[in-house]
């Protein structure tokens, strides 16, 4: 199961990007995610017979979520608005870099 959470699922027609799944405990799973497609852990569960009865975000990006209640908001720090920033251009690059060198050729207007 945990394989297939980590690299074979696809919703939606489309296949997910790796993701890192782990046992905390004996009916417990850590998700690390790269994208976060709508219910996609609860969804990803269901595929391989598992229910997700509830899920707990402890981070988005590179931000900690602490001691943050469900509908509790706060203002990010000017680090921590850096942190996203660098964090999201590190994604976009490493994109670019695995996006074959054909893809953007094909697209071209001649």
């Amino acid at each position: 199961r945990l394989r297939k959470l980590r690299h074979g699922l696809s919703l939606d027609g489309k296949a997910l990007l790796p993701a890192q799944v782990e046992w905390v405990k004996e009916n417990q799973l850590r998700f690390i995610l790269q994208e976060g497609k709508k219910r996609q852990i609860r969804r990803m569960c269901e595929l391989v017979g598992l229910q997700a009865t509830g899920l707990l975000r402890t981070r988005i990006g590179p931000i900690l979520l602490g001691t943050l209640k469900p509908n509790q908001w706060r203002h990010l720090s000017r680090k921590e608005v850096f942190a996203l920033l660098k964090n999201e251009e590190e994604k976009s690059n490493a994109y670019q870099d695995r996006k074959p060198s054909g893809v953007r050729k094909a697209y071209r207007r001649r």
